[in-house]
């Protein structure tokens, strides 16, 4: 309810700035115009459209706004940027190089980051990990999107860089493993913040139209993509591999997962080279 609750704020205040005392279907439409692209604007309407209903129950001078104004089409997600090792291992070096020389921060977000693109995790289960979350076995996932709880085992290599950022980490205060300048847990707006930052250091930061926008989201669609690509190209063991990352990721089907796999050349190489062989009656 987090987002509706805050877009709906947004249009309260919108409408009071007009002098508005109740709902009008004309200033409704006005601000959900506002919103960057035609999907937005739809789900602005819409919320407004869902709210109006309610108070029409006990005020009918509240009007109800016209629906499909802007097309009502359905929520597409965003096609994802798939990485390349190159870009990941740019943006752990930029993450590194960020404004704090001295301080604790660029090893902190160099460290998350190289683990966000390592483990694929949610940028939010990073950001919930405590200190006793870290054991020898790997890191323990609580409690997350669909309230499962997973064991996400480390590489030696992010291990070896995670022991690193803790000893320096030390005994600050405050049991979250990320933490902020203030000692709290590191929250996501300052993530994302610093993010944008790094891909524009990059060279990301505008990419050409009808382009994929890289997010730091698509850390986790990378790390989905490129394993598949490391999968050896046995049906039985991709099957396999299916089902294990699927669990890695913390999905609760196979149909989530699917989500997060998108084209690149080397799997496209692979299914042609397979249906070639099909083709040409290998079993």
């Amino acid at each position: 309810m987090r987002t509706s609750g805050s877009a709906l704020h947004s249009f309260a205040r919108f409408a009071s700035n007009r002098g508005d005392r109740h709902i009008k279907a004309e200033t409704a439409i006005e601000w959900a115009a506002g919103a960057e692209r035609p999907a937005q604007r739809d789900f602005r309407l819409r919320l407004v459209i869902l709210f109006a209903r309610h108070l029409r129950a006990e005020d009918a001078r509240n009007e109800l706004p016209a629906g499909g104004v802007f097309g009502g089409g359905h929520f597409r997600r965003p096609v994802p940027f798939i990485f390349s090792a190159g870009q990941v291992a740019a943006i752990v070096d930029a993450a590194a190089r960020i404004e704090g020389q001295g301080s604790f921060r660029p090893l902190m977000f160099s460290t998350l980051f190289g683990l966000l693109a390592c483990t694929g995790m949610r940028v939010s289960e990073a950001l919930h990990l405590r200190m006793e979350d870290v054991t020898r076995d790997g890191l323990v996932i609580r409690e997350t999107k669909f309230r499962k709880s997973r064991l996400v085992p480390l590489h030696l290599s992010a291990s070896r860089a995670l022991e690193i950022y803790l000893a320096r980490r030390g005994r600050m205060l405050g049991d979250a493993v990320f933490l902020a300048g203030d000692g709290r847990r590191l929250v996501y707006s300052c993530v994302r913040r610093n993010s944008v930052r790094l891909l524009a250091a990059i060279g990301l930061g505008r990419v050409p139209p009808g382009t994929p926008r890289p997010r730091i989201h698509c850390l986790r669609h990378t790390f989905a993509v490129r394993s598949l690509e490391a999968c050896s190209g046995d049906r039985s063991r991709v099957g396999t591999h299916q089902v294990s990352l699927a669990t890695y990721l913390g999905h609760v089907d196979l149909e989530g997962t699917y989500w997060y796999q998108q084209s690149t050349p080397i799997l496209m190489a692979a299914i042609a080279d397979r249906a070639e062989q099909i083709h040409r009656g290998h079993p």
